[in-house]
């Protein structure tokens, strides 16, 4: 590291905590002093071109959990030890108070970036958890320069993939939340529910099938096939084969099908197992309807019988970054499920 670019990181420090300090001094002034939001620092990554929608996001965010917020990116435009600086805040009314949040845009030169923890830890506040999400298009460096000061990493996997993700998975101990995993819990319970009375027809599948729209960059299949191989205890052999439990081969098959309104690229719209319990053979099948995009037709024919129509509803993407920051109940869970895609990925 050269004197000049430390330097430069350690002048990008001090000026962000000289303009926060004038902030927070002028806020405690006047007839209507004004309360910090501390609920948490959220450090969001991103490609430069999404800044205006990770300021949205941000915004958005802000309403239910407000604290400090950071927006990072790595700029190729910038000197190599230059960081550029931004700090403002945003207030609102709550009841009787003002409340407000600050928020710091931080970017980076290539090698400034090697700071990126030390200036984040220099800035946090150290009172409440650090939030990391590697947003769209973050630079996969500086999200693992950062990792080292996460409470918690969320993830997309739909946009990273599960290989890159597995990758980061191993190389921190921190808790990780995955956007792609929170939209298909409808799915993963769904699921789950074939087996509540034919817990031995989890050791027995033979065959897997799962539909998915076209035109995603990251397969959507990759996840949940993770998911099923982990909690069926399944051993991938290839991307079209597995052994079960009870030893016996599994085909796996992916179908790909043309978007179609309501639905977009890299949508889940069907999946199917085959299994046996008790010698007698189980079908199981979970589809979208024709007549209606957003409800599926949940199926079990064979050893047991059943059929019930459920929506699948809809939820905004801010719901599921809440989700995302709010819930650690399947933190095990999903590190399984995202190792084992990522092995199927890989062959």
């Amino acid at each position: 590291m050269t004197p000049t670019g430390s330097g430069a990181v350690s002048e990008a420090v001090s000026r962000v905590e000289a303009e926060l300090n004038a902030f927070w001094s002028a806020a405690s002034q006047g007839s209507e002093p004004k309360a910090r939001a501390s609920t948490m620092n959220f450090v969001v990554v991103g490609a430069p071109t999404e800044k205006d929608a990770l300021r949205d996001e941000i915004e958005t965010l802000s309403a239910t959990r407000a604290g400090r917020a950071f927006l990072m990116t790595i700029d190729a435009h910038l000197p190599p030890w230059d960081v550029d600086s931004d700090v403002s805040a945003v207030c609102h009314k709550e009841g009787e108070s003002v409340v407000c949040y600050d928020r710091i845009e931080l970017d980076f030169g290539a090698m400034a970036a090697q700071r990126a923890a030390s200036v984040v830890g220099a800035l946090v506040l150290s009172e409440v958890p650090t939030i990391l999400e590697a947003g769209a298009g973050a630079p996969v460096s500086l999200v693992e320069a950062l990792m080292s000061r996460a409470d918690r990493l969320i993830v997309d996997s739909a946009d990273l993939g599960v290989r890159k993700v597995s990758e980061l998975g191993r190389k921190t101990t921190a808790p990780i939340a995955d956007r792609a995993f929170v939209r298909t819990f409808s799915w993963r319970d769904m699921v789950a529910r074939f087996f509540d009375d034919a817990v031995m027809a989890t050791r027995a599948v033979t065959r897997i099938r799962i539909a998915r729209t076209s035109g995603w960059k990251q397969d959507p299949a990759a996840l949940l096939l993770g998911w099923l191989a982990s909690r069926l205890g399944m051993k991938i052999e290839s991307k079209e084969s597995a052994i079960n439990a009870n030893g016996d081969k599994v085909t796996i098959e992916l179908v790909s099908e043309d978007p179609k309104e309501p639905l977009g690229p890299g949508e889940i719209t069907g999946i199917h197992l085959s299994t046996w319990i008790d010698g007698v053979a189980l079908e199981l099948s979970c589809s979208r309807m024709d007549e209606d995009l957003h409800t599926v037709c949940w199926k079990r024919e064979g050893a047991r019988v059943g059929a019930h129509h459920h929506a699948l509803g809809f939820r905004e993407e801010s719901w599921v970054l809440l989700k995302c920051i709010d819930a650690t109940e399947g933190d095990g869970i999903y590190r399984e499920a995202v190792l084992a895609a990522a092995d199927w990925s890989g062959r």
